[in-house]
């Protein structure tokens, strides 16, 4: 049984568990000056997803990603593929209206879909599995809210319904459960997806680093590595490395912690996170014969005055508390 070793680390291997499993091809980085239809600044999911679609639509691209290709945020996700993200809907239409709402609720439902038909369109193995997923509340009262987010989630057409029965293996007072979502490997999807960019004029340079964008009839994004000038240029880096629009002053990094952790007993099936502060995030990970799932939470806003070791060791107290732990074999933050 591994745990917090003799001087006070956190157990696990420091490292996401995508990017361990998944080491993934290595592209070159951008050589002088290219000439493209489209640049697209940022490899990670968001990134690669419209460099995917600008090709379809006959564009010549070039993806720029200043380290390595889904190397950021995208691998070091609890990579849950769903519109679920707390309880959101009913907040968000008093606060903007059921047709912005529905707007919202139907692009996450579609990306779900979009992921599912590019995984069969090129054969790309991330382990991709339609499954549950659950917000609960192990408060009292809480099942009060439940019932008006799934209220809410229904009226917006979304697969939602209540229950006061999950697969944990503890008490929850009530939870909204959404059908037909998903769960994946997010680095092998990526890597998987980036690799059908390559080749009919278009390019993916990794090591290369956008420093800036010189504005004119055609953009030139100005690299370490060169310059790639382009008719359009597409920003797809988790902050706006060029900011026009100055959209970093209404933008909160936040920090955020998961365990990969070996269980003695079976895994929940389904995908789960209590809605409040700190949240609590459980979702299965097929590795193997071992049981094993990711607990994710503890977060804070980013440089706040918190410490990662004691996030982590608050993460692990909190998982064996809820489960009965063998051991945790990764450990990784994500902003």
């Amino acid at each position: 049984m591994t745990s917090m070793s003799d001087d006070g680390e956190p157990g696990g291997a420091h490292e996401s568990i995508w990017m361990a499993a998944t080491e993934g091809p290595s592209y070159p980085p951008l050589d002088g000056n290219r000439s493209f239809d489209v640049a697209v600044v940022g490899g990670g999911i968001a990134g690669v997803a419209a460099a995917r679609h600008l090709k379809d639509a006959g564009l010549s691209v070039a993806l720029v990603e200043s380290n390595r290709i889904a190397a950021g945020t995208t691998g070091r996700s609890t990579a849950k593929l769903t519109s679920q993200h707390g309880l959101v809907y009913r907040d968000l239409i008093s606060d903007h209206g059921e047709g912005e709402a529905w707007q919202y609720a139907r692009a996450n439902e579609a990306a779900i879909d979009e992921v599912e038909s590019r995984v069969d369109e090129h054969d790309i193995d991330c382990d991709f599995h339609r499954t549950e997923a659950y917000t609960y509340t192990t408060a009292a009262g809480g099942p009060a809210k439940i019932r008006a987010e799934v209220e809410a989630a229904e009226r917006l057409g979304l697969p939602a319904s209540y229950t006061e029965t999950t697969d944990l293996p503890y008490e929850v007072e009530a939870a909204v459960e959404f059908r037909e979502q998903a769960r994946f490997d997010p680095r092998a999807y990526v890597l998987g997806l980036a690799e059908t960019i390559p080749g009919d004029g278009s390019a993916v340079f990794e090591g290369t680093t956008a420093e800036g964008i010189e504005r004119g009839r055609r953009p030139r994004v100005e690299t370490d590595r060169g310059t790639v000038v382009a008719d359009d240029v597409v920003v797809a880096t988790l902050f706006p490395f060029y900011d026009h629009g100055l959209y970093f002053s209404r933008l909160t990094p936040k920090q955020s912690y998961v365990l990969a952790v070996r269980l003695a007993g079976e895994a929940p099936r389904g995908m789960y996170y209590r809605d409040g502060d700190p949240y609590f995030s459980v979702r299965p990970h097929p590795a193997g014969e071992d049981s094993t799932v990711l607990v994710g939470g503890q977060n804070h806003r980013t440089g706040h005055g918190h410490h990662a070791t004691e996030k982590y060791r608050k993460l692990e107290a909190e998982a064996r508390r809820k489960f009965d732990v063998d051991e945790v074999a990764y450990r990784w933050s994500t902003q």
